[in-house]
């Protein structure tokens, strides 16, 4: 993270931001301060240029921290880094963001210590010379929505034959009974994505007769989506899931209201990422 309060002693005193414009890079000093964190290392400088004056340079500049002689000059705050954004908001209010930096320690056997990038705020005494900033964005908005994700799952096995229904026809001698078909059949499925990433199951079918019918979607054994018993008639129906992508089913089952009916588990799409 950035420091987002500088030392005092990184800017010249009375400066003020008036220039005109401002550019930041790198600087390699023609001359050494006589010091290890002083030896002409490239560092961080900032030019500010204006129609009515020469260009003005800033170099950023900290007391050495492993130097015990308060005479010593003053070293790079950001020793090897340069300026990599600068922004001015306000004729007298700029700021300027540096890379990281390293020092010597001359008593470690050469040792680095790394200095943390910094973002500086070039001000005067008085208030920015600009009004106050907010969120409001007066172009209109355009969005561009993602086309909708279909995911085709491969046609499932007819399911198996639920328990038969005997029909009984009146007769002075036999009975005979009549299997039915599958009150459903050609069950297809897909995952619906909407506009906001919610995704939703949809589950097709053909219908012979009317009938009640629901569908669960499970993680294990645990429900996690249902669509509810509904009363669905031919030639088609139709049942939806609300589904989670914490708690991404791992197969599903039909259920019906009458007991004992539960058609077999399939296997849902797997999570989109």
């Amino acid at each position: 993270m950035p420091d987002l309060t500088p030392d005092p002693a990184t800017l010249d005193a009375g400066e003020t931001m008036t220039a005109d414009a401002l550019a930041g890079g790198q600087l390699t000093p023609s001359a050494t301060g006589g010091t290890p964190n002083d030896d002409g290392s490239p560092e961080p400088l900032l030019v500010r240029a204006g129609c009515d004056s020469l260009p003005a340079a800033t170099r950023f500049r900290i007391a050495d921290p492993f130097s015990t002689d308060p005479s010593k000059a003053p070293v790079p705050a950001g020793r090897g880094g340069f300026v990599t954004d600068v922004a001015a908001t306000a004729a007298n209010d700029s700021w300027a963001a540096t890379t990281a930096g390293s020092l010597v320690r001359p008593t470690d056997f050469g040792a680095i210590a790394p200095q943390r990038p910094h973002l500086y705020r070039f001000r005067d005494t008085e208030p920015p010379a600009a009004p106050a900033g907010d969120d409001v964005e007066p172009r209109p908005l355009v969005f561009e929505a993602d086309p909708p994700i279909f995911v085709e799952l491969p046609p499932d096995a007819e399911p198996p034959v639920p328990p038969s229904t005997t029909v009984t026809q009146p007769g002075p001698v036999a009975t005979r009974q009549v299997r039915l078909k599958p009150a459903i059949y050609d069950v297809r499925s897909k995952v619906v994505a909407s506009k906001r990433r919610r995704y939703t199951l949809e589950i097709r079918f053909r219908v012979r007769r009317t009938v009640t019918i629901g569908v669960e979607a499970l993680r294990g054994r645990k429900v996690v989506g249902s669509s509810g018993l509904k009363r669905v008639r031919a030639p088609r129906g139709k049942l939806t899931v609300r589904l989670d992508r914490r708690r991404w089913p791992s197969r599903i089952r039909f259920t019906s209201a009458a007991p004992a009916t539960t058609a077999p588990t399939a296997t849902p799409p797997k999570a989109p990422r």
